[in-house]
């Protein structure tokens, strides 16, 4: 059995730096996370809306104790329940739980729920290790498929569920790449192995760290690095960033020279030289009076949208305009 225990978001971020695993396990303190709690809830709702998308179905809820998980999934699997949601699978110690599982007489069907607009390669990384779990647990999985935000969707005075939602089969994409998650969990396992607490693996930093997701160790990796340094130029590309870190230009004295952007070259001075900020108040309050605005007309369209009566739509517009005028009296006071 393999000694590395692996969860589907553990072996997306091994794929996209191994060492990410390792300093998860030894070193967690020095991890940065950033939890962005709306666009958290956000994934949160639209996976609970996705799980009415086949029906009724059973849910399995969260507990930190895995074998639960698995024994629950195993007794609805023999009870033969068509629609599972969080189904838990472990294989060989690499642990998935399945958004949505469903279990038909002829075999299984894999949808992994995403609350973006659009498939992204992490997506079918974490899919397709799905497939890898379930298929060697003896499984026949007939369907792998991502289900994705329909950003063309419109709604009406009802929350149409199918039409809310895209569904993409990937079980081809699935099955091409099942050596290479064989691949990637043998490499991950022998990583592990090779590096124990006292052998810290060595890894340059890369674009990698922020793609697919920005990396929560990325400043551990970058502690020895002159402070400033050209990562934190605010508006340069990353691309350009790393361009002139592989260049050897890496603090803000290397780069007050360099060939950049005006405003990149603004910050770098006033940082070396300790200026006092630079406001630009008319911009700033332009700015503030565009949102106002706008905010005041998405509340008008929201309200529009959803009130139905001529003296709801009444109340509607007059509460939005006193809103708006409220607000600008704010802003410009």
């Amino acid at each position: 059995m393999n000694k590395t225990f692996l969860s589907k978001s553990n072996y997306c971020k091994c794929v996209q730096c191994e060492k990410i695993l390792w300093l998860n396990k030894y070193k967690p303190e020095f991890s940065q996370v950033e939890t962005n709690e709306s666009v958290f809830e956000t994934g949160r709702q639209v996976g609970e809306l996705a799980k009415r998308l086949f029906g009724d179905y059973k849910d399995i809820p969260y507990d930190k104790n895995i074998k639960v998980r698995l024994e629950k999934t195993e007794q609805l699997l023999q009870d033969k329940t068509n629609i599972i949601t969080e189904a838990s699978f472990i294989y060989d110690n690499n642990f998935c739980s399945v958004d949505i599982l469903k279990n038909d007489r002829d075999g299984v069907e894999i949808y992994e729920v995403k609350s973006s607009t659009k498939i992204k390669d992490v997506y079918l990384d974490d899919a397709t290790y799905q497939y890898f779990v379930l298929s060697k647990l003896g499984l026949n999985v007939k369907k792998v498929a991502i289900v994705f935000i329909n950003n063309e969707y419109i709604r009406g005075k009802e929350l149409d569920i199918e039409n809310l939602f895209n569904i993409e089969d990937i079980t081809s994409i699935a099955i091409e790449k099942q050596d290479e998650i064989r691949s990637n969990i043998d490499f991950i396992n022998k990583f592990m192995e090779d590096h124990d607490r006292d052998n810290e693996p060595v890894k340059e930093i890369g674009k990698y760290c922020f793609d697919p997701y920005s990396c929560i160790f990325w400043d551990y990796c970058t502690a020895e690095l002159p402070k400033p340094n050209v990562f934190d130029v605010s508006g340069m590309y990353k691309s350009k960033k790393f361009e002139k870190y592989y260049e050897g230009k890496i603090s803000f004295e290397d780069l007050e020279n360099e060939n950049l952007n005006p405003k990149y070259l603004e910050q770098i001075e006033f940082e070396l030289n300790d200026k006092k900020p630079k406001i630009h108040k008319n911009a700033i309050k332009d700015l503030i009076e565009s949102l106002v605005y706008y905010i005041s007309l998405i509340m008008k369209l929201v309200n529009m949208q959803y009130l139905n009566t001529k003296k709801q739509n009444h109340i509607s517009k007059y509460h939005s305009n006193t809103h708006y005028i409220s607000l600008k009296k704010k802003v410009l006071l």
